[in-house]
């Protein structure tokens, strides 16, 4: 091959296509990643979009209740659990004279949930009353209302033991509920 003609070969056609190729090459590259990390970004976007739209709908959802909020957080903190319930089972059983209900037992244990859900540490309040039916369900719907962490684990009825007492209308109830905290 001629001198001149590979003169020509090399610094007209080889060195411009090194000189241009290769950031043509990384242009196109960068390009094709810069596409992969928009399409990311905008994945991301519509996803933060998505939980804004829920948060806002959750937000409206929950507006009504929201001023309810302290009280709620009141009832569920774990500090004096025990005296908030006894005042409160206390102010129910004020409403009813001591020959429609009689408490027998009130007690507050620390524990797990006995039942295999997931509503984690808490206590146990087991009671005990003498009482006809009626007395009992209004004055236990009382409690309930007022202390919604409340759980009914067990509902027990005891038959009258003596003889003398198999005429009287009133029950021996156990009641053991489960007290939902915050924990």
């Amino acid at each position: 091959m001629n001198r001149y003609l590979k003169a020509i070969l090399v610094f007209d056609l080889a060195i411009p296509v090194l000189l241009l190729g290769i950031p043509a090459v990384a242009l196109c590259i960068g390009l094709a990643s810069f596409d992969d990390f928009a399409d990311q970004k905008k994945a991301e976007f519509e996803q933060h979009a998505a939980r804004a739209r829920q948060i806002e709908v959750l937000r409206r959802q929950l507006s009504p209740v929201q001023d309810k909020l302290p009280e709620l957080k009141r009832i569920l903190s774990a500090r004096d659990v025990e005296a908030r319930l006894d005042q409160e089972i206390s102010s129910v059983l004020a409403k009813f004279s001591s020959d429609e209900i009689e408490s027998a037992l009130r007690d507050v244990q620390p524990g797990p949930f006995s039942v295999p859900m997931t509503l984690g540490e808490g206590r146990h309040l087991a009671l005990r009353f003498h009482s006809r039916w009626e007395p009992l369900t209004l004055a236990s719907l009382g409690w309930e209302t007022r202390q919604p962490n409340l759980f009914l684990e067990s509902l027990t009825l005891h038959k009258p033991q003596s003889a003398n007492e198999t005429n009287t209308p009133y029950l021996e109830s156990d009641l053991s509920y489960f007290v939902i905290t915050e924990n």
